[in-house]
């Protein structure tokens, strides 16, 4: 489960509103800027994840979007 700090509030307003929404978050440094033995994750590291995982994440947007309806 992933809950963005300003997102939540916006896809509920927006489902209220009665848009459909879609929603999707990245975490890009999972349990509060740490890795598994708990050592602190640099700025530096949290880029380098969002590089890594730049080409999965466009070809699943770019996917995602020519799959519409």
């Amino acid at each position: 489960t992933n809950v963005g700090m300003s997102s939540f509030h916006e896809v509920i307003a927006a489902k209220q509103a009665g848009f459909n929404v879609l929603w999707y978050s990245f975490n890009s440094n999972a349990a509060a800027g740490k890795d598994p033995s708990g050592k602190e994750l640099s700025h530096a590291e949290v880029v380098e994840a969002i590089d890594n995982a730049k080409p999965f994440l466009s070809a699943f947007i770019r996917n995602f979007i020519k799959n519409l309806p």
